[in-house]
């Protein structure tokens, strides 16, 4: 029965994949390309920081028994030398991952994989903690309810702020996307948002002037959004 599941899951999957070709909707950057089971991070070399992680999260990739994050620690790649789990020792941020482990759940190989440093970000803990993570919280919700989207999380880096040999972004932003609605919305926040996370909802060309990265080009969608489309009655 493990293995008829496992099987159907994969094919779900591939076909989801198949359906929406990834590369198309993401900006050329100059950036080092580390795939993960499940997931990809663009990574800055230059400036020592992901540009971003994206991966389609499904209904049938949520629908798996909670893993134990207490489990798995916190990892380096030996892809990237410029940061570091030490790195966080003492600097009063949190690891903030970008692809979240409560995402990762459908598989042991993409539990461990998210717990990559070079998924991470620093961020405040009330941040991490308070309104990142409910956003975090109502994407699941929002793949639940309309069986698969595009996600992608990333960190605004607008001028060197650096604790040690972190660089800590100014900003982050999430955008989602509906493959099969073809509807899309970007979340922004610094910092210190607090509140309602749709008091911080964009259409996805928002993201343009704030990064000069240009995702979904070539999608009329990206101009505009519906927020009745994503509500799922955050509080």
């Amino acid at each position: 029965m493990k293995i008829k599941i496992s099987f159907l899951f994969l094919i779900s999957c591939l076909y989801v994949s198949a359906q929406y070709n990834l590369s198309a909707v993401l900006p050329k950057v100059k950036a080092m390309q580390l795939q993960y089971s499940g997931f990809t991070v663009a990574f800055d070399t230059t400036i020592c920081s992901p540009v971003y992680s994206v991966y389609i999260l499904t209904k049938e990739k949520l629908n798996h028994s909670p893993g134990d994050r207490k489990n798995f620690k916190f990892l380096n790649d030996s892809r990237v030398h410029c940061t570091l789990v030490d790195d966080y020792k003492y600097s009063g941020y949190d690891k903030g991952h970008l692809t979240p482990f409560a995402d990762s759940k459908y598989s042991a190989e993409s539990m461990h994989d998210c717990f990559y440093v070079s998924n991470m970000c620093p961020q405040i803990h009330s941040f991490n903690a308070g309104i990142w993570e409910r956003l975090e919280r109502n994407v699941r919700k929002i793949a639940q309810k309309y069986d698969s989207i595009i996600v992608i999380s990333a960190p605004v880096i607008k001028s060197e702020h650096n604790v040690g040999k972190l660089v800590v972004p100014a900003k982050f932003y999430k955008i989602l996307y509906s493959v099969k609605y073809n509807q899309g919305i970007a979340f922004i926040m610094d910092q210190s948002s607090e509140g309602n996370i749709f008091d911080y909802s964009y259409p996805i060309s928002s993201i343009d002037t704030l990064t000069k990265l240009k995702f979904f080009p070539v999608n009329k969608m990206r101009n505009t959004f519906q927020k009745t489309f994503w509500n799922i009655n955050e509080k």
